[in-house]
């Protein structure tokens, strides 16, 4: 016979473990011989491949399940490009059982909420559409594997596609426009459900006058029909007969609904028309800090001011190739001028490609970790060895806050990377020279207006940035904080940085109180670096201006980027029944860290599938497997099998990989056609 139920989760377990798919029968041969077992087959690859998929769809079974009985749900996203593709990632948020507990299992009124991975897929581009397309795909592929299952029928219950959007009631993603613009297609497709709901029944009773039923829908305009196709495109209607036949259904149904609903009391409208978006702190924080430089690099061009010393330029080598070796005057010297760039956070970028490249191939590395080490113990003892991570914070690759930490770095400990540098271009084989990356990192060391705005990005970073990445990162007995509980931090935060730029000094004066320079009123986390940047300010003659600078821009920032939590904003309207209906995870940092894992795992893994990692990752990290110990018995093992098998023929990653195809030859032909 096949495999139990009991040798699939031992496959499963391998794997995670980390032991390669081919590799799992020779693991399970070495483990029987030394406890003296005889077992007489192992399973090859492609069973635990299978295996790893099964646990992939149990875990959809379980999301389904979880959904069918929660009032309410979230869901977030994120996408990226990774080696040409972009790949998606996505969680729900949803009040969950702990599995393992026979009580929590039985009462719901002890469900906490948790946040469970969809998974990662690949996608043809992230427009607005395909976000939305691929939402409404996930939905369906839930809603299909719950309802047809024996788990179903045993709790006599169905999970429709529709039925998952009714539910959904939130969404949490960053503030780019294509995600608003899904938010609103979800939003509008969520309407036309609840209309269609309303309706359904008195559409039902006007079928029982055959006559008068045609007659209304020959009456409505073809307008409606295409736009009502146009809005399920993908979905379930095409644009054949028998779909503009239920797209006028559609349309007749959401008319009756539109009744229906004006008929509901306010309290039922309201949790019909709950969807309400979140935008990602830590994407807030990165959103305010750039505003801020942004404001801090005009400081130096102000023309009422143009004594100001901006910060050296650090133009790339075929810039400062054309910049030494044209008249200062030419075109090509003031274009080579005019596209180079300058200031702290340049300076920054150019010490993390030096000393943490994000190819490990170029750059310091390990070399700087070593020789950074040995020399700060020289310097400060070993008491001073846990101050800071080992490695220089990762500008070189996109990391939250990593700016304001090279700041603080560089600031820091400034002598030490002057020594450094200096010292490994003297122990060159070709003598004492410095490439073009280090000769730029060592002007920006000596540049005065840099090292002044690496100064105030430190003080930023102190005060504000670091406080409140802290803060809404926090979780209470792992449940991650709501972003409904972060409403006065937000409206607080932009006052807090208008302060600090209206009145610099106070970040200079010693009988100021300290708890009043932090955001959360704490006494400030690194008196060292506020005293190494205080005992400075008197050779910086622009140290205060920059801060004002920074502080401002970033206030402007934390404006525009909040404004979900204004005086009579969408989270003020909520009444106290809608706010228990929501949970928004502050930040979205699921999706982001998946994004990363998925990456990596390429990395040692070229040819693994997004379903193949989403399996694997979808077990572990939502307790799937406590899930199929508690509810599930052999029946929805057969289920899940049989499920596996008949997916295989499907050949997903080949229909991607040809829909990709087809759709860069759609798109190179109407920029063709453009053209001509």
């Amino acid at each position: 016979g096949g495999y139990t139920a009991e040798a699939r989760w031992l496959m499963r377990q391998l794997v995670l473990a980390g032991c390669a798919e081919a590799k799992v029968g020779f693991a399970i041969h070495c483990s029987a011989q030394a406890f003296g077992i005889t077992v007489k087959s192992f399973p090859d690859a492609r069973t635990v491949g299978r295996a790893i998929r099964e646990g992939g769809l149990f875990g959809l079974l379980q999301i389904g399940w979880e959904i069918s009985r929660a009032e309410s749900f979230g869901t977030s996203s994120d996408g990226t490009t990774h080696r040409g593709i972009t790949v998606e990632s996505r969680h729900i948020t949803i009040k969950a059982p702990d599995y393992r507990d026979s009580k929590s299992l039985e009462d719901p009124e002890q469900w906490k909420w948790s946040t469970r991975l969809l998974g990662v897929e690949r996608a043809l581009d992230h427009t607005a559409d395909r976000q939305h397309a691929g939402m409404v795909g996930i939905a369906r592929d839930i809603s299909e594997i719950y309802t047809n299952s024996s788990l179903s029928i045993r709790y006599h219950d169905m999970l429709s596609w529709q039925d998952y959007y009714s539910k959904m009631k939130f969404q949490v993603m960053d503030h780019a426009s294509d995600g608003i613009k899904a938010h609103r297609a979800d939003g509008e497709l969520k309407k036309r459900i609840a209309r269609e709901d309303l309706g359904k029944a008195n559409e039902y009773r006007l079928r029982d006058d055959l006559e008068r039923y045609m007659e209304t829908i020959a009456a409505i305009p073809e307008k409606e029909i295409n736009e009502q196709l146009k809005i399920y495109q993908n979905l379930t209607f095409t644009s054949s007969a028998t779909d503009k036949f239920q797209a006028a259904v559609s349309v007749i149904r959401q008319r009756f609904g539109d009744e229906e609903y004006e008929r509901l009391p306010a309290m039922k409208q309201d949790i019909i028309d709950l969807f309400i978006r979140g935008g990602c702190c830590a994407h807030k924080d990165l959103n305010a800090f750039k505003y801020g430089t942004v404001k801090m690099g005009k400081y130096w061009t102000d023309p009422k001011y143009p004594d100001r010393p901006a910060p050296v330029l650090l133009p790339n080598k075929a810039n400062a190739s054309t910049i030494n070796n044209a008249s200062s005057n030419s075109a090509a010297a003031r274009k080579a001028t005019t596209s180079s760039q300058r200031g702290g956070i340049k300076a920054a970028e150019l010490a993390g490609a030096l000393y943490h490249h994000n190819n490990s191939k170029k750059g310091y590395q390990d070399k700087f970790v070593f020789a950074f080490r040995e020399t700060r113990k020289d310097r400060y003892g070993d008491h001073h060895l846990g101050k800071d991570i080992e490695h220089f914070p990762d500008t070189s690759n996109t990391r939250y806050q990593s700016y304001s930490y090279a700041s603080a770095h560089l600031v820091r400990y400034h002598d030490l990377h002057v020594e450094l540098i200096k010292d490994i271009c003297s122990a060159k084989t070709a003598g004492d020279t410095e490439n073009h990356v280090e000769s730029n990192v060592l002007k920006a060391l000596h540049c005065d207006s840099t090292y002044t705005e690496w100064c105030a990005m430190a003080i930023y970073g102190l005060l504000v940035s670091w406080i409140y990445l802290r803060i809404v990162r926090e979780s209470n007995s792992g449940v991650p904080i709501n972003l409904l509980d972060t409403v006065e931090l937000h409206r607080r935060i932009s006052y807090f940085c208008m302060k600090i730029s209206l009145r610099p000094s106070i970040i200079f004066d010693l009988d100021y109180p300290e708890t009043e320079l932090t955001l959360d009123g704490q006494p400030v986390a690194d008196r060292e670096l506020l005293q190494t940047i205080r005992l400075q300010e008197k050779e910086l003659p622009h140290l205060r201006g920059v801060i004002s600078a920074l502080f401002h821009g970033c206030a402007e920032g934390w404006i525009r980027f909040t404004p979900e939590f204004v005086p009579g904003g969408p989270i003020d309207l909520l009444s106290p029944r809608l706010r228990r209906l929501l949970h928004l995870p502050a930040v979205n940092d699921g999706n982001e860290g998946f994004l990363g894992s998925w990456r990596v795992k390429t990395k040692a893994a070229p040819n693994i599938s997004p379903e193949n990692f989403s399996s694997r990752e979808r077990c572990q990290r939502n307790d799937t497997e406590a899930f199929i110990e508690a509810l599930c018995k052999d029946e929805d093992h057969k289920y899940i099998r049989k499920l596996v098998r008949s997916r295989e023929k499907e050949h997903g990653h080949q229909d991607f990989g040809k829909q990709f195809v087809e759709e860069l030859q759609r798109r190179a032909k109407e920029a063709r056609e453009k053209v001509l």
